[in-house]
């Protein structure tokens, strides 16, 4: 981000970049997004493996988890020695099921099915000694996926759809259709574009959401209607945002398809908000996202379309990465690209 003066006045499609790397934002908020279940997606031989496991274990260890001698009895929590451990903690129910299949097998079912029900007892040594490595072997590859599972299937990457969405719309909940200044911009947003698109300190905000940038970026200033787009519907001034945004957005974002048939994924949604970012330029304390004249910003007479954040200098981006609309995207693709390298881990280590 560099500092210079704005001198030139915005012209026509002054901001379609711009305003296609926001709808490829909008457009992921609006795709559905599946993440991976390698980490709980268990293979049916494991089950059978801790039993055959606890088949060929001795009776202390058959003890841990029983509360008493006896049928039943079961110990349903992890004992207070092992509380603490990450693999008991990863296995515990698991070894926990095998005991109990372990115990209603009389008929020696899980031995049958591996021809070992006629073991002599050197071979019932041997044999037990090799599960035992096994069954260890796939207790700490369930540990790891225990691991990996708190990035795949983490809250941020269960929730993106409706962070995205929230970045994009201003709630989980919205979508594109129906949405006015209220869901866009904060309460200082009203009759004053100013107040919504550029001035960032007491109650006035620049936008919440990607939406609201847009609107700032593209809507018609009175002189120029077509800073983003040449509409067929011709569009009309943005002069009074909190009457004028429920008519004037559904104008602009009929246009909003970027890359449509394309797959939006988390490197393409990255890429449009760096590309977005990167075009912020510094003038007079400010960072100013879109085209400006001088350091005017949302002020009529083709004085800019942009939305502007308070900054101490040219390197200063900490009011744009803590823009909600910034910082929800952000947040959302962190999520899913950790989640897809836990899912690619997962399936490396079940292989």
């Amino acid at each position: 981000m560099i500092a210079f003066a704005f001198v030139s006045v915005p012209k026509l499609r002054a901001n379609a970049a711009i305003f296609r790397d926001l709808c490829t934002i909008l457009s992921a908020a609006e795709t559905k997004i599946t993440i991976g279940s390698e980490t709980t997606t268990e293979d049916p031989a494991v089950g059978s493996i801790h039993q055959l496991n606890l088949t060929f274990s001795d009776l202390a260890r058959k003890a841990v988890f029983k509360t008493k001698p006896g049928k039943e009895n079961w110990r349903d929590e992890i004992p207070d020695a092992h509380k603490e451990s990450t693999q008991w903690k990863a296995s515990y129910l698991k070894w926990l099921a095998a005991a109990k299949a372990d115990e209603q097998d009389t008929d020696l079912k899980v031995l049958k099915a591996v021809g070992a029900q006629n073991l002599k007892p050197h071979q019932k040594a041997y044999f037990g000694s090799e599960l035992a490595k096994v069954a260890a072997q796939v207790s700490k590859i369930a540990e790891k996926l225990q691991e990996l599972k708190t990035h795949e299937r983490s809250r941020d990457a269960e929730s993106a759809q409706k962070l995205l969405k929230t970045a994009a719309f201003g709630g989980g909940d919205k979508t594109r259709a129906g949405l006015t200044h209220i869901d866009m911009f904060t309460s200082g947003c009203a009759s004053d574009q100013v107040a919504c698109c550029k001035v960032d300190d007491g109650s006035g905000k620049p936008p919440i959401t990607v939406a609201g940038v847009i609107i700032c970026v593209c809507a018609h200033d009175g002189d120029l209607g077509t800073a983003c787009i040449n509409p067929q519907t011709v569009s009309t001034t943005w002069a009074n945002p909190s009457t004028a945004t429920a008519t004037e957005w559904p104008k602009i974002s009929a246009y909003c398809t970027a890359n449509s048939g394309q797959e939006i994924n988390v490197d393409s949604i990255d890429t449009a908000l760096d590309r977005v970012l990167a075009t912020a330029r510094f003038d007079t304390n400010k960072q100013y996202i879109g085209a400006a004249n001088g350091v005017a910003c949302r002020s009529g007479s083709t004085n800019g379309f942009c939305t502007t954040y308070t900054a101490a200098s040219a390197t200063d981006t900490s009011k744009i990465t803590a823009a909600p609309w910034v910082a929800n995207v952000r947040k959302a693709t962190r999520a899913l690209r950790l989640s897809k390298q836990a899912t690619e881990n997962s399936k490396r280590l079940k292989a």
